[in-house]
């Protein structure tokens, strides 16, 4: 998985995680208003990168429609199998993908990055929902929150979030 900035990247849509709403104030019909804004975002040659937390147990979308060509860094509510992801559509991809922005290094990953010891400038990640921050600064290094919540509940370019920083 090699990304671009054309990529989408999505993290946290937890499709089929009905306490979602009351944990994280999302609108009672979250799964249906991912799904739509994927679909009316999201072209069939466009490339997209999940961040993790794909699904929840329960019922959810049909994966298989959404639009785009997939990948997943799976989250720590990823639990199903590996054929699972790849017969709904997604391809799985390391738990760290790295992208060089012209000399500045970023870091996809689910949890927000605490290895200092690899090199990375900026580190866009989901996990933390809408619990802390957006964006942050720690020992001269970025993070981006890109959880769904803080998204507006829609798949974004990579140009158009490092715009942020």
């Amino acid at each position: 998985m090699k990304p671009t900035l054309d990529t989408y990247i999505i993290s946290d849509t937890h499709w089929g995680h009905k306490n979602i709403v009351k944990y994280c104030d999302r609108p009672v019909n979250h799964d249906s208003l991912m799904f739509d804004n994927w679909i009316k975002t999201v072209d069939e040659d466009d490339v997209v990168l999940h961040l993790g937390d794909l699904t929840f147990k329960g019922n959810y979308v049909n994966l298989n429609k959404l639009t785009g060509e997939k990948y997943l860094i799976k989250g720590n509510h990823d639990h199903k199998s590996d054929v699972w992801y790849h017969e709904n559509g997604f391809n799985l991809a390391p738990r760290r993908v790295f992208y060089n922005d012209g000399g500045e290094i970023i870091l996809f990953t689910h949890y927000p990055e605490d290895n200092f010891h690899i090199k990375w400038d900026i580190n866009i990640h989901g996990h933390i929902h809408n619990n802390s921050y957006r964006t942050r600064e720690l020992k001269a290094r970025k993070y981006i929150n890109v959880s769904i919540e803080v998204m507006n509940y829609v798949p974004v370019k990579l140009r158009d979030i490092l715009k942020e920083v």
